[in-house]
């Protein structure tokens, strides 16, 4: 803080791991099977992907209850964290659990959630993922609403799907994460110059949580002006539209009445245009008329 930054903090508050303090101290803190039994999640779902086996807090308890929210309450006013990432909230409305006080599993979930809403404070920021999305409707105010991000086709692809199908959601339920952008190969993760096109694309469709994918230092000046480019987009009042195969979007100003026009083409085939009147790439500002041919599984963003 000291710094002028603000942190920010991932957590994962409703599972412990069978490593940890709260499971082998606090074994009433954990749901049970109906015979009293404790059982780690890979018996009922997906186990987890790290710090594995994973058990489910029980916040029909009580005590848990108690527990979370000084836990949150530390973090939010001792620490000064006000923007926190909930991961594995899944695991908090598992089915197959037995529940106290007459609980389903979306009670006990919802419950979590209130209580770290309620300890954090109203000037905190929470986002959900892999995050039952229903059942977290009022509590979070943001919501991933897609896969991992990885630089490769086939993610950039299905997230921009993802993103695509769920965008009626964004600033109606919550903010809307797309996960985060990035521009940067990795030496396990590379994409194409297409690929990215499609990812840049998508990010500026979503227009709610951006978050940065890449090492900072990693980043040129011509991704900063890319990443500066969609932060003035996202301050405008604007009016998104597109057509019902999302192969075209249009972002239009509503003050100034600036159009963005965005055309994704997912064949593999080249997808020819004609623009009637000049316009400019959205991106590099490169001058476009008459005919225009856009790569296979690619995008393209104008100013018109």
């Amino acid at each position: 803080h000291k710094a002028g930054k603000n942190a920010a903090l991932w957590v994962a508050p409703f599972i412990v791991s069978g490593n940890s303090k709260v499971f082998k101290e606090h074994s009433d803190f954990l749901l049970k099977d109906s015979f009293g039994n404790l059982v780690s999640s890979d018996n009922l779902t997906y186990g987890g992907w790290r710090d594995t086996p994973w058990y489910a807090l029980d916040f029909s308890n009580p005590k848990v209850l108690d527990y979370i929210s000084k836990v949150f309450h530390y973090f939010s006013h001792e620490l000064h964290i006000k923007y926190f990432k909930l991961d594995a909230c899944y695991w908090g409305a598992i089915r197959n659990y037995h529940y106290n006080r007459n609980f389903s599993c979306v009670d006990n979930y919802r419950k979590g959630l209130e209580t770290i809403l309620k300890a954090v404070g109203k000037d905190a920021f929470i986002l959900g993922c892999n995050a039952p999305l229903w059942p977290s409707l009022g509590l979070v105010h943001g919501m991933r609403i897609g896969d991992d991000i990885v630089r490769e086709h086939h993610r950039i692809k299905q997230i921009a799907f993802e993103v695509f199908n769920r965008q009626w959601m964004n600033k109606k339920l919550w903010l809307n994460d797309p996960d985060c952008l990035c521009l940067k190969n990795l030496t396990n993760q590379i994409a194409s110059t297409e690929d990215y096109k499609v990812h840049l694309a998508t990010i500026l469709i979503s227009d709610g949580v951006l978050m940065l994918g890449d090492a900072i230092h990693t980043l040129e000046d011509t991704d900063l002006e890319k990443i500066n480019k969609i932060l003035e987009v996202k301050a405008w009042d604007k009016e998104l539209s597109y057509k019902d195969d999302f192969s075209y979007f249009k972002i239009q100003n509503k003050k100034t009445h600036e159009v963005i026009e965005v055309y994704f083409n997912f064949s593999d085939k080249e997808l020819a245009l004609s623009f009637a009147k000049p316009c400019k790439e959205f991106w590099c500002g490169e001058s476009i008329e008459g005919k225009y041919t856009v790569s296979s599984n690619s995008a393209l963003c104008i100013i018109s």
